[in-house]
């Protein structure tokens, strides 16, 4: 990610370089926006084919390198 502009830099082998930095999450229950850090991230997800109009998750990453699915799990409050 080019860090003056935020833009997601393309590479030479064809991939891209993206850098989470944080989360805005918006609470539907009281209107307002509250910033998160990386570390209350479960998964994120990329649609390469975005067409401004309707999202579908091509590739879904989740966090936490030695236990990916345990912020999910405490995320969704599953047992």
């Amino acid at each position: 990610m080019d860090k003056k502009t935020g833009k997601i830099l393309p590479q030479k082998d064809g991939t891209v370089v993206i850098e989470i930095k944080g989360v805005d999450v918006y609470d539907p229950t009281t209107g307002q926006v509250r910033a998160n850090s990386t570390d209350d991230i479960a998964c994120w997800f990329v649609d390469t084919n975005y067409n401004g109009e309707s999202f579908f998750v091509r590739h879904a990453y989740f966090t936490g390198a030695d236990k990916p699915y345990e912020k999910l799990k405490n995320a969704l409050r599953a047992e």
